[in-house]
């Protein structure tokens, strides 16, 4: 019976990943540590799994879908979710079988060498990644089909995008003829290129109306729910005055923000606006339903998925696809200290 990578790791005093490089013979395992692991693969009758080695170096039919967040909350997201649910089944129509990775931004470099090393896939999409896309590119290698979602890549790559800066030009354009000027933006995050959309497309709002732009109403936020809620909180703690409106990165941050704001006694949308990014399932729901920007996760997967296989199967693809993204007005968006939207 073969021994797995993790017993290895346990008797060596290392992390799985670092097993799995020594095994490959991979750098970045120091010579000592790389004999005493092969040592003891051998004394255990490690056989390795032909299937994660891409069946001996051939074409293993597997598409590596690799996902990051900043902690495995992150994951709750209905946008992975939805986004994964129709890449499966986009996959499920093909020859080609998903291989799913979920890591956190601190581990995300370590596993991905970890996948690697073990050459089992033919191709790779990335969803959340955080590290440099060169840095990616590198531990992969250049000759497979790289797809990344809502992270365009330039000439490294292939990618499937909402277009967010156009989502939240929208947002912002639909705030300001409501009458709001004080708009806050909660969940500006400058490691994440869907995050840096985001923001482009506020400031073009501004921009298109002749205002300057809130830089110092700009707030930091992880896209969950609960950071949404601290940031909000934080921000009625301070006894600055509060923005007339606020809009979350996405829904989750959105949602906790306004969980905030009415366990501060706050009204929502007379006392302050609420709009959030994605139209995530059940927000018309609410107690005060969300204007937000609908983004179909669906297409994303599914033209993520279109995108993989006609690389794998030497078809011309579009280096970059962007999918139209559209406003969703509710009753959480009213003219400031009042309860009427508008169209």
């Amino acid at each position: 019976m073969s021994s797995k990578i993790q017993d290895i790791a346990k008797l060596a005093g290392v992390s799985p990943a670092t097993v799995s490089l020594a095994l490959n013979d991979k750098p970045g395992v120091s010579l000592t540590t790389k004999r005493k692991i092969q040592q003891l693969a051998k004394q255990m009758n490690y056989v390795p799994n032909r299937l994660a080695q891409g069946l001996q170096g051939g074409k293993s039919n597997n598409v590596l879908v690799f996902m990051s967040g900043p902690q495995y909350d992150y994951f709750n997201s209905p946008f992975y979710f939805e986004t994964l649910k129709h890449l499966s089944r986009g996959l499920s129509e093909s020859p080609y079988h998903m291989m799913l990775q979920i890591a956190t931004a601190d581990m995300e470099q370590e596993q991905l060498q970890a996948i690697a090393a073990g050459k089992g896939y033919d191709a790779a999409v990335f969803m959340g990644l955080r590290m440099p896309l060169d840095t990616a590119v590198g531990i992969v290698g250049e000759s497979k089909p790289l797809v990344f979602v809502n992270r365009p890549c330039g000439e490294l790559g292939y990618s499937v995008n909402a277009d967010y800066a156009a989502g939240m030009e929208l947002l912002t354009r639909h705030l300001i003829r409501l009458g709001h000027k004080d708009i806050a933006f909660i969940g500006y995050s400058p490691k994440l290129a869907s995050s840096e959309l985001r923001m482009t497309g506020f400031r073009r709002a501004f921009a298109e109306a002749g205002l300057p732009v809130p830089e110092n109403r700009v707030y930091y936020a992880d896209y969950y729910q609960e950071s949404g809620y601290l940031a909000m909180r934080k921000l009625i703690q301070s006894g600055a005055a509060l923005p007339s409106a606020v809009i979350g990165g996405n829904d989750l941050i959105a949602i906790g923000a306004l969980e905030a704001l009415l366990d501060a006694g706050l009204r929502v949308p007379e006392d302050i606006s609420v709009a959030g990014v994605d139209n995530i399932p059940n927000t018309h729901l609410l107690k005060v339903p969300l204007t937000t920007v609908h983004v179909a996760h669906d297409a994303i997967g599914f033209a993520a998925a279109q995108a993989v296989i006609g690389l794998l199967d030497g078809n011309n693809v579009e280096r970059e696809t962007w999918v139209d993204v559209s406003l969703v007005q509710r009753q959480s968006t009213s003219v400031p200290g009042g309860s009427g939207s508008v169209g």
